[in-house]
C-alpha cells in the first residue's frame, strides 16, 4: 500500500465496535460524515472505498490498529462480517485455509464421519495437509467436541 493511501485511511476513517465510520471532517463528503463506511461485497466480506481503492474492511481495521499490512488475516470465529479487532489475527496461508467453513462437512459435523461397520463416529482432522485420526466414539456429541478441540489446537 502507498503511504498516501495509508494517511488517507488514518485521516478519513475511524473504528468503533468492529465497524468503520467516516470522520466528521471537511475532506469527507458531507452526506457520509459520521456514517458507517463501506458496503458488503459479493463474496460476503465488508469493503470500503477510499482514494479510488476498494479494500476489505478487515484489512483496513488491522492496519489501523497494528500499522502494517499482513499477507493473511483470519476471522477467528469464521464470521466474514465480524471485524472486531479481537476477532482478527495475522496468520499463514495454511492457517487461513484450515479455519474456513467446510462446505462439504458431513451431516455429523465438520471432521466427524460415521462408520457403519464399527457403529462409531470417527474424528479426523488434517494437520499440515496430512490426516490425523483422533479416535472413534460411540457418542456423536463427544465426537463433535473432540473434533472442535482438535481444530482449535491444530
Amino acid at each position: 500500500m502507498t503511504t498516501r493511501l495509508e494517511s488517507m485511511i488514518r485521516e478519513k476513517l475511524y473504528y468503533k465496535d468492529g465497524l468503520l465510520f467516516w470522520r466528521n471532517i471537511p475532506s469527507v463528503h458531507p452526506k457520509a460524515r459520521g456514517k458507517e463506511a463501506g458496503s458488503l461485497s459479493g463474496n460476503g466480506y465488508k469493503q470500503v472505498g477510499i482514494e479510488k481503492n476498494v479494500l476489505p474492511q478487515h484489512r483496513v481495521i488491522f492496519f489501523i490498529f497494528h500499522g502494517y499490512w499482513p499477507d493473511y488475516i483470519d476471522h477467528i470465529n469464521r464470521e466474514k462480517t465480524d471485524n472486531r479487532i479481537e476477532n482478527l489475527r495475522e496468520c499463514q496461508i495454511w492457517q487461513n485455509g484450515v479455519n474456513k467453513r467446510q462446505k462439504n462437512s458431513s451431516k455429523y459435523g465438520t471432521n466427524v464421519t460415521y462408520h457403519k461397520r464399527d457403529k462409531k463416529y470417527r474424528v479426523q482432522v488434517h494437520v499440515h495437509k496430512k490426516p490425523v485420526s483422533f479416535g472413534y466414539y460411540d457418542d456423536l456429541e463427544l465426537a463433535q467436541l473432540v473434533a472442535s478441540e482438535a481444530r482449535e489446537k491444530y
